[in-house]
């Protein structure tokens, strides 16, 4: 096998693997979210501060595996990009209110400081508004 016949499936493995990455290490994120309304709040707080590094550095390997896809094969990038254009903003969009949902939930009460007031907000109804319009907006914006 020549190297211009062993690129191409180099390539096709290193954009297999940016994948397994991200389904491995997303799962941890999500794995999370799932328990948070079942914890008190002291356990919320562990739980937030043991994503907290590591909360969107998953969707570094999806970034990688879609620039495998422009760099090795473009005319497939080009095609596969302009017909999940839409279905993959819809996912996007579902991904951030689903994470807004998320931590509204998680740090439900904050405070707003005036000159003369100090608010209170209690954002615990937009938070599962999110989520709700989130997992939706997902659900539906698959393309298969």
């Amino acid at each position: 096998m020549t190297f211009d016949e062993a690129l191409p499936v180099i390539f096709m493995v290193l954009m297999g693997i940016s994948m397994l990455v991200y389904v491995i290490s997303d799962g941890y994120d999500l794995g999370v979210g799932m328990l948070m309304h079942r914890a008190t709040p002291a356990e919320k707080d562990v739980m937030i501060a043991s994503i907290g590094p590591f909360w969107d550095a998953n969707e570094t390997w999806l970034v990688l595996g879609v620039g495998i896809l422009l760099v090795a094969f473009p005319k497939a990038h080009g095609l596969v990009l302009t017909e999940l254009y839409l279905p993959v903003m819809l996912m996007l969009i579902g991904v951030f209110h689903f994470v807004a949902g998320i931590v509204a939930i998680a740090n439900d009460t904050f405070f707003v400081v005036g000159h003369e007031y100090v608010f209170k907000f209690d954002v615990t109804t937009w938070g599962w508004i999110h989520l709700v319009l989130g997992s939706d907006i997902q659900h539906n914006s698959d393309p298969g």
